[in-house]
């Protein structure tokens, strides 16, 4: 490991030199590998925790193609150096702000979505010029390994490199002085990959999570409401970081949103086998996130047995407020729906809870949809949707406060890469400056207030 690090870590500097078409032709390689690997890529996933095709095809293969071909169209324009104003005061230079990338990096993936969460953010990362140390999940060990063959097909080490294995292989990473990390998962190890970079003043990124809210007023269309948030929820399984956590629904339609959401899942799951979690272990929490909840446990029907890392989609009626299912976030079939009497109450249950990764209201009620948006805060937001504001590149992606911080997706990807390097150029004529410089006259101080208009 130590010998490959210090290889990239040298490399970042010819990497610098590389030109714009030489990065854009390896992202083209990029995308012509994994259109050829495609059904692998599915398969992988299937066998990793029986992801289906689908599923694999929208959330996965997609994001990566379609932030390479955003890189394709646009980076170009966005490595351009931005000229900038100087004012009287500098009369004669220029000034530019210059798009660097920041050199060596590390991405550490997460398990839920194991190849677009790994691939998407290293697409921004090589594509602004920087060399990539990734660390995919262990959990997801065929999609990691196919990763793996894919990069080496097309880079050399020292340009990417995948380093495979459990948590004590993040470990050794971290201790490396890297230009920036960029960590996807959850906030109790996105804490401790922030205390390992504060050791080398490396600048990070943090993709957390949370629990993320879903609030349903009784101006919905409650019949539409309940078949976007049944597809967010139990998209993955429940194992999407902006899946609707929790509802938070007007009491006055809570009996009816129920009824539909039942009807929903069990049309959408009619004939399916069980959600499918990563691990055993993930069940075993999730059922004990049930104890003592002191909620109605309601289940939705399914001919499918009992098996190994198996839940069927389960709604919670109710809850306790302060049970730990309301604090800790799900990542799983479980659903709480909880009733408000009017707007503000819901308002004030959200801002009294951590920041969350993500907020969606359901609402025809255009001063309800104003209301929230300015009277709450999330890293991001969907009125009368759930979970595909993350697909539009044009939107930067990330949390705020325990939810994370930094963001990426197309050009926040290029930025949150890249250093803004800000560069003054002198002109020929330098006199402008020289009432900066000593003997200091009186001649000169009135000279400078007129300048600076003081």
């Amino acid at each position: 490991m130590k010998q490959i690090l210090e290889k990239q870590h040298q490399f970042r500097w010819e990497m610098k030199t590389w030109s714009l078409e030489h990065r854009i032709n390896l992202l083209r390689l990029l995308k012509s590998e994994i259109r050829d690997r495609e059904a692998d890529i599915i398969e992988a996933l299937a066998l990793d925790f029986q992801k289906p095709a689908l599923e694999s095809l929208l959330t996965e293969i997609n994001p990566v193609i379609a932030e390479i071909d955003c890189f394709l169209k646009h980076l170009s324009s966005w490595s351009k150096p931005k000229a900038v104003a100087t004012g009287l005061l500098f009369l004669g230079t220029k000034a530019r702000v210059y798009r660097e990338a920041k050199g060596q990096v590390l991405i550490i993936s997460p398990w839920n979505y194991p190849f677009a969460l790994a691939l998407v953010p290293l697409i921004g990362a090589l594509a602004s010029g920087n060399c990539v140390a990734l660390k995919p999940s262990e959990l997801t060990p065929r999609t990691s390994q196919l990763i793996q063959d894919l990069l080496e097909k097309i880079f050399l080490p020292e340009c990417v490199s995948v380093f495979q294995g459990d948590a004590k292989i993040s470990e050794e990473l971290l201790n490396w002085p890297f230009d920036h990390i960029f960590f996807t998962g959850s906030s109790r190890v996105g804490k401790l990959v922030m205390k390992a970079a504060s050791q080398n003043l490396c600048p990070v990124t943090l993709e957390l999570g949370g629990k993320s809210p879903a609030i349903v007023d009784e101006s919905c269309d409650l019949a539409l409401s309940a078949r976007k948030l049944v597809w967010g929820k139990f998209l993955n399984s429940g194992q999407t970081c902006v899946a609707p956590d929790y509802i938070l629904v007007q009491k006055s339609i809570q009996n009816q949103f129920v009824a539909a959401l039942q009807s929903e899942i069990n049309r959408q799951w009619n004939g399916r086998i069980q959600a499918c979690l990563i691990t055993q272990s993930h069940r075993d929490r999730l059922l004990r996130l049930l104890e003592n909840c002191k909620g109605q446990i309601l289940l939705a029907e399914s001919s499918a047995p009992a098996e190994a890392r198996r839940m069927p989609p389960t709604l919670v009626i109710n809850p306790n407020p302060d049970s730990q299912l309301m604090q800790e976030e799900i990542f799983g079939p479980i659903w709480p729906i909880l009733s408000f009497e009017h707007l503000p109450e819901a308002i004030d249950f959200v801002r009294a809870r951590p920041k969350p990764l993500a907020l969606y209201l359901f609402s025809k009620n255009s001063k309800n949809q104003n209301q929230v948006l300015q009277e709450t805060s999330s890293g991001g937001a969907c009125i009368n949707d759930n979970v595909i504001h993350l697909g539009n590149h044009n939107l930067p992606f990330g949390g705020v406060g325990e939810s994370g911080f930094g963001n990426y997706h197309g050009e926040a990807s290029f930025k949150t890469f890249t250093h803004e390097k800000s560069v003054l150029k002198q002109g020929p004529f330098t006199k402008a400056t020289s009432i900066f410089y000593p003997p200091y006259t009186e001649k000169k101080f009135s000279r400078l207030r007129k300048i600076l208009n003081l």
